[in-house]
C-alpha cells in the first residue's frame, strides 16, 4: 500500500513538473513575420507554413480552450522562397483576436498589439507543440503607450471588412478613433 502511495505521489510530482512554463527556443537571427486581422486564413495557416518551412513547430496561445486567438509557426525556410536563403530561421505569427479591425488599425498606426509570449509556454501534444500565454497591451487600453509594452507591431494585416466601416462609434477597438 505504501508503494502505491509513493508511486502516485511521484507520478503527480512529475506531472506537475511537465506543466511548468518553458520558453520556446527561437534561434538567434530568426526572421519574425507578424500578421494580424481576420480569422479567415486561420484554417490554412498550417498548410502554408509546412509548404514554405521545414522542421515546423506549431505554437498556439492559451487564451481559448477551443480556437486559439494567436498562432505561430517556427521553422527554416524551404527552397523556392524568392530572396530568402534556404534554412533561414523564420517565425510566422498570426493574431486573430479582434478580427479585421486589427488587420487595419495597428498596421496603419504602427501600434504594438498583444501577441504570443514565447517565454511563457507549456509543451502540449496534438497539432500544436506549445501553448503559450500572451504579452503586450492593445491600443486603447491603459499602458499601451508605455515603453514597457511588450506587444509587437504587425508587419501586415488582413481584413475581410471594408476599412471605411471602421468608424466611430462602432467598429473600432477599445475606443480608438477612426483612421
Amino acid at each position: 500500500m505504501k508503494f502505491t502511495k509513493i508511486a502516485v505521489a511521484c507520478g503527480l510530482a512529475l506531472a506537475a513538473l511537465s506543466a511548468q512554463a518553458v520558453p520556446v527556443t527561437i534561434p538567434a537571427g530568426t526572421q519574425v513575420v507578424f500578421l494580424s486581422g481576420a480569422s479567415a486564413p486561420d484554417n490554412f495557416l498550417a498548410d502554408l507554413a509546412t509548404s514554405m518551412l521545414t522542421n515546423v513547430t506549431a505554437i498556439r496561445s492559451s487564451d481559448s480552450a477551443t480556437t486559439p486567438l494567436h498562432r505561430a509557426f517556427l521553422g527554416q525556410a524551404a527552397a523556392g522562397i524568392p530572396g530568402v536563403a534556404v534554412g533561414t530561421p523564420i517565425l510566422f505569427i498570426k493574431r486573430s483576436q479582434g478580427g479585421s479591425v486589427f488587420g487595419v488599425d495597428p498596421v496603419a498606426r504602427a501600434a504594438r498589439i498583444q501577441t504570443i509570449d514565447f517565454n511563457n509556454c507549456t509543451a502540449t501534444t496534438g497539432a500544436f507543440a506549445f501553448s503559450c500565454a500572451t504579452t503586450g497591451i492593445d491600443p486603447g487600453i491603459a499602458g499601451h503607450e508605455s515603453a514597457s509594452n511588450t506587444g509587437l507591431v504587425p508587419d501586415f494585416g488582413i481584413s475581410d471588412v471594408e476599412p471605411a466601416l471602421f468608424a466611430e462609434p462602432f467598429n473600432t477597438e477599445n475606443g480608438q478613433p477612426a483612421l
